[in-house]
């Protein structure tokens, strides 16, 4: 079953759906919700995981629609 949701980051206008983790089984959802709290968790969690670094691009991508309906803002 395809999840209709991606999480991923926005490179150079486009977005990446691999760049968060490259297993779709962590990184699709089925609802919006689940996807941008997960990306949002992924957010707080980020400097821990990469040596202090913030995570500034991250969003969620609607498989369906061929759009992003969320974009990280800070």
């Amino acid at each position: 079953m395809r999840r209709r949701y991606s999480i991923g980051t926005i490179t150079g206008g486009d977005f990446e759906a691999d760049t968060l983790g490259s297993d779709p089984e962590y990184t699709t959802f089925g609802s919006e919700a689940e996807a941008i709290e997960d990306v949002k968790s992924l957010i707080r969690e980020w400097p821990s995981m990469s040596y202090g670094m913030r995570l500034r691009n991250a969003a969620v991508w609607d498989n369906e629609a061929d759009r992003v309906v969320w974009r990280q803002r800070s």
